[in-house]
């Protein structure tokens, strides 16, 4: 019987297409972000894991995140980020994200068939997060 994978399992995938990403941009030859004491490539873990469980106010992240050790250890960090430091770090790397789901949409269309896409769709929250459609 095959396991079920881990949250380490999919820290690793997402480093290494991460990764790979950041490597095709130096590629492109786009400059990257200044160095800062929480590292983008762990916010991005750490956004994904609070999407994943539904955790989407910013100071419930930030107790979340002190209430898990386990969590700080493996993203690095020392001592959880200020609730106001995950707010910013969020609205900043919002480009990136853009740009590195992007990436792995094209690598995963390269794994297999059933990955290609032919049809765009929007989801219609995130216009809502940014106020109504109309």
């Amino acid at each position: 019987m095959a396991q079920s994978p881990m949250l380490t399992d999919y820290v690793s995938l997402i480093m290494q297409l991460f990764d790979q990403f950041m490597q095709a941009r130096i590629e492109q030859g786009i400059k990257q972000a200044k160095s800062s004491t929480y590292c983008s490539r762990w916010f991005i873990i750490f956004f994904m894991m609070m999407q994943f469980r539904g955790i989407y106010g910013f100071k419930t992240q930030w107790r979340w995140l002190t209430n898990h050790p386990e969590v700080l250890q493996i993203l690095g960090w020392q001592q959880p980020p200020h609730r106001t430091t995950i707010a910013r770090r969020y609205k900043a790397l919002y480009e990136g994200i853009e740009a590195l789901i992007l990436f792995i949409g094209q690598y995963a269309a390269n794994l297999s068939e059933q990955f290609h896409s032919t049809d765009l769709v929007i989801d219609k929250s995130l216009f809502k997060a940014r106020g109504p459609v109309w």
